[in-house]
């Protein structure tokens, strides 16, 4: 056997293995932004959409100690009885003002579990989630396969793979 073909250059193997552990972090990123989207889904098809106004900002303190600010919300559930209702999402400066409508989503069982209806509360994290991970997968792609073909191709790879597996 040509032992030339295992004496290649440490790039080629980082190249393989790195390769693959990016490829395989970024289909870990696309299952978890998978997961966050239908768990988004989920909870929407157990919700209602209705207008409420921002009565208050309820400022908290951030993770690193700054003042962040969750509107606080009225709304009227589908039986007529009124509801106040705080946001989980808190940001500086704050989203909405008070007496700003916002269209919100409320859970039928659990009216004080609430999110607005927007973008950056209801898809964002998935959507970088699938997205980096998208471009993480298809980077390490990229990077076996280069690696692939500086090795000499499938058949070499796979000759590559054997011996290494002999040799443990």
């Amino acid at each position: 056997m040509d032992e030339t073909l295992f004496n290649r250059p440490p790039q080629v193997n980082a190249g393989c293995f790195g390769g693959c552990f990016l490829a395989i972090l970024g289909l870990i990123f696309i299952a978890i932004g998978l997961f966050v989207r239908q768990q988004t889904l989920d909870q929407l098809s157990r919700s209602v959409l209705t207008e409420a106004v921002v009565v208050e900002l309820v400022p908290t303190r951030g993770s690193e100690g700054n003042t962040l600010y969750a509107p606080r919300f009225r709304f009227t559930l589908e039986n007529g009885e009124t509801v106040y209702a705080e946001s989980a999402t808190s940001t500086n400066p704050p989203a909405h003002r008070v007496g700003d409508v916002v269209r919100i989503y409320y859970e039928r069982d659990n009216p004080l579990n609430v999110k607005v209806d927007s973008f950056a509360d209801l898809w964002l994290f998935p959507t970088l989630f699938i997205a980096f991970g998208g471009i993480a997968a298809l980077s390490g792609i990229g990077g076996f396969v280069t690696a692939v073909v500086k090795l000499g191709g499938l058949a070499a790879l796979l000759v590559w793979f054997a011996a290494r597996r002999r040799s443990s």
